[in-house]
């Protein structure tokens, strides 16, 4: 689920010996510009839009390299933002000037609805009181020993996967899984039967979604058809329908409170409907994506599959219940941290200035628009030796209090963090230890697997491993 990391992680700016500048650095220009930093011109910028048929994320990466970690896009208006101490400022000292704007509001809320990652002001506090408690670590907590157990037995049931040879879509498998978990969460229903279902559906909307919030569809109004429209609309309307027929079941507590404000407070049908669909759109979409690149990082690393192994075997007894286990087993937690690091499910947060504003020598105009990269803030030489690296160490217990504020983003930072970001790490720790205690696994892959940004991070193509029960 997406938004703001632990907070422990944003706290102190000193950073560690492990995590010194590069030498490599790109340049950050400050002065000689009207705007406090580089404009790329229309033609560089066309240039950079011809390679389209490469990763977003790569050409992000190329725009720091290049032009340094803030550039401005006058044509379009739009800050290319990924100097941790400004992405900082924006999005926890100053998110009553840098706002989520109006596009990205209504091409969020069109699609989903409107809810908790479109609403700004009273609409936003009061849903945010409203759920908040569920997605306390104390809530998560409660419902752990279940949670572990589900999901224990369904990675159990890749063995068959194992003993074949064929490798597994864990792409696929942990979509299933996460969809169930906040099925479970939310309506008391791991959605048996309706996963293929509900699958189909959010990746219509989520497709959508994504051009209509990038141009051309941007500028485009929202009646105008672009390819695959009309079967978002669709799917969009069956999302809504299903929903109905959940919530009118026995629900969690969440649904409860919500439901609550529709009979006390005077909330709408409307209300309803776009608060539960954020809430399975994210609750299940960001955190399988976010498991499954996990995944991809760890096949690829033997000796990291053996420490956790080794941790996860120390622990046995401790961790029966599923309770605590960033606490218990905190080299999973350095791992999950180091894989949000490469691969945050969300690779770029917007804002919208309401008024000027100067940050770090850089003016900001009114109504200009910015977009921070978590995926490229990650990789910022500056402040990650070797990023590209996977490395878990930066989030050992002598390096994380370390890392610099802003620099570490995976669920954004400030009042709009993500409300779910304990119940996501939870679930990816637990998918984590439940694959490596039984098996030993690789990556299958044989392209290179690319990240895209389809309004969360996705590979290129699915992940695949190849399995092996452990003796």
């Amino acid at each position: 689920m997406n938004n703001e990391p632990h907070d422990a992680l944003n706290e102190s700016s000193e950073p560690s010996s492990s995590l010194t500048p590069s030498s490599n650095s790109a340049p950050r220009p400050t002065s000689g510009y009207p705007q406090g930093c580089p404009r790329l011109p229309f033609s560089a910028a066309a240039s950079y839009a011809l390679l389209r048929a490469k990763p977003e994320q790569d050409i992000w990466v190329s725009l720091l390299k290049q032009h340094g970690d803030i550039v401005y896009l006058p044509w379009l208006n739009v800050y290319f933002v990924d100097r941790p101490s400004v992405v900082h400022e924006i999005l926890k000292k100053r998110h009553d000037v840098f706002v989520r704007g109006p596009a990205f509001r209504a091409s969020f809320g069109r699609a989903i609805g409107r809810g908790l990652i479109t609403n700004e002001g009273t609409e936003w506090h009061f849903t945010r009181r409203l759920v908040h408690a569920e997605f306390k670590p104390k809530s998560i907590a409660d419902s752990s020993l279940s949670t572990f157990r589900f999901v224990q037995n369904r990675i159990a049931s890749w063995e068959d996967s194992a003993k074949s040879g064929v490798p597994l879509d864990v792409s696929a498998s942990l979509y299933h899984i996460h969809l169930s978990l906040i099925g479970k969460f939310l309506f008391n229903n791991a959605l048996d039967g309706l996963l293929d279902v509900i699958h189909g559906h959010v990746t219509r909307v989520s497709a959508e979604t994504y051009r209509r919030s990038m141009p051309p569809g941007l500028f485009l109004p929202w009646w105008f058809p672009l390819p695959g429209s009309k079967r978002a609309h669709e799917s969009r309307e069956q999302l809504r329908v299903l929903l109905r027929q959940l919530i009118s079941t026995d629900c969690g507590p969440t649904i409860k409170h919500l439901q609550n404000a529709v009979a006390k407070d005077g909330k709408s049908e409307q209300w309803l409907e776009g608060e539960l669909m954020t809430l399975l759109w994210t609750g299940h979409e960001t955190s399988s994506q976010a498991s499954a690149w996990m995944c991809f990082h760890v096949a690829q690393q033997q000796e990291v599959q053996e420490r956790l192994y080794e941790e996860i075997r120390s622990m046995e007894d401790a961790i029966a219940d599923g309770s605590a286990l960033d606490e218990k087993l905190p080299y999973h937690k350095q791992v999950v941290d180091e894989a949000l690091r490469l691969s945050p499910a969300v690779p770029r947060v917007g804002r919208t200035l309401i008024e000027d504003c100067e940050v770090d020598g850089v003016l900001f105009r009114k109504n200009a628009h910015i977009a921070i990269s978590p995926y490229v803030v990650h990789r910022h030489p500056e402040y990650w030796e070797e990023p590209e690296v996977f490395d878990p160490e930066r989030f050992s217990a002598s390096n994380k209090d370390s890392i610099t504020p802003g620099s570490y983003i995976p669920f954004a930072v400030g009042p709009h963090r993500c409300i779910g970001q304990h119940l996501a790490v939870s679930q990816m720790i637990t998918v984590l230890a439940n694959t490596v205690r039984k098996y030993r696994f690789t990556l299958a892959n044989t392209n290179p697997v690319k990240a895209l940004d389809h309004a969360t991070l996705v590979p290129s193509e699915h992940i695949y491993l190849r399995l092996e029960v452990r003796k």
